[in-house]
């Protein structure tokens, strides 16, 4: 027994729209490239990028659309062909922020015994003459700084105790003389849109444990880099170690907020604070969503038939879609259980 037979080519569908982008959270200005997925061999394309620059193509593919604002936008997709049209929106697609995610700062592309970091900024609170290395001349020198991109091999002569934890280059910090102690001294990273999971991390080590352990602290500004916008994370200031160790603090209590993170360095008459390879990261991106049914798809892969058993029970109308490997729908259907 036979019934109902239908044969079905691609091109006597009316088409149905369906896109991707390269990557849906930017910061502002970044550029976007556009890939059409939709099904039944669309003819034409109507593009509208809300937000976007250009706002509106009719190319299948268009790329290099910027986003000049924060802000979450939609994104829209008409595809034509002889048999009819369809037409879909995704609501929020694009995510501009207006500062990146992520941050680092190696000082290996720093000029070496710069006191300027920018866009990281540098403040020393108390100010003061520092202390310097003793038979080593280098620029900036007993000068008043709250850091110091330190290149050890470029002194004279070069300095033969201290090795950057990577590079050639690092930071220090350089304890002022009485009676401009204890230190107070910023280094402040750019603002920060942080996604989730945010973690700061860096390297830390005192030069010469005669004078003690190099002591800081670590904060977080949600609004300016005045030192006393800033919240400590840290109870009590931590000691550097007398070799590189790696510190990590994780950020959740700032998911999704825009923020400035500072490394005090709060020494007490001691002599250099040494920092390397700082980097904050946090994740940008729709999180996958969680199945809310168990289910058996068989056989996998499929040609022509495929079964889905629920192993949960389902509503009674029950919308099913499913996709092909390069994400575009070919089947939507609601079903009656």
């Amino acid at each position: 027994m036979i019934d109902d037979i239908r044969i079905i080519t691609e091109g006597s569908m009316i088409p149905g729209a369906d896109f991707t982008a390269d990557k849906t959270h930017i910061i502002t200005g970044e550029a976007i490239n556009f890939y059409d997925q939709s099904s039944g061999a669309p003819s034409a394309w109507q593009w509208h990028f809300e937000g976007g620059t250009p706002d509106s193509s009719y190319v299948q593919n268009p790329v290099n659309i910027k986003y000049n604002a924060p802000g979450t936008y939609d994104v829209t997709l008409k595809v034509t062909n002889q048999f009819g049209s369809s037409t879909l929106t995704k609501p929020d697609f694009i995510t501009v922020a207006g500062y990146p995610s992520n941050v680092s700062l190696d000082f290996e592309n720093l000029e070496d015994f710069t006191l300027d970091f920018s866009p990281w900024t540098l403040i020393d609170v108390r100010g003061g003459e520092t202390y310097g290395i003793q038979g080593i001349t280098y620029p900036h020198k007993y000068d008043p700084k709250a850091y110091i991109c330190f290149n050890p091999s470029a002194t004279v002569p070069p300095e033969p105790f201290m090795l950057p934890h990577t590079g050639v280059k690092l930071g220090c910090c350089f304890s002022s003389a009485y009676p401009m102690n204890p230190n107070d001294k910023w280094l402040i990273s750019p603002k920060i849109s942080l996604g989730d999971e945010p973690k700061l991390e860096f390297w830390i080590m005192t030069y010469n444990t005669v004078y003690g352990l190099e002591r800081f602290n670590v904060g977080v500004s949600v609004s300016d880099t005045n030192p006393s916008s800033f919240q400590l994370i840290t109870p009590y200031p931590e000691a550097a170690p007398a070799v590189w160790t790696r510190k990590t603090y994780m950020l959740d209590n700032y998911i999704g907020q825009d923020i400035l993170f500072g490394i005090q360095c709060v020494s007490n008459d001691q002599f250099i604070f040494m920092i390397d390879d700082i980097e904050l990261t946090s994740i940008v991106g729709i999180r996958e969503q969680e199945h809310q049914h168990h289910l058996t798809l068989y056989p996998n892969p499929a040609r022509g038939t495929l079964f889905i058993r629920f192993h949960d029970p389902l509503p009674e109308l029950c919308d099913i879609t499913i996709f092909d490997c390069l994400g575009a729908a070919r089947l939507q259907e609601t079903i009656k259980v």
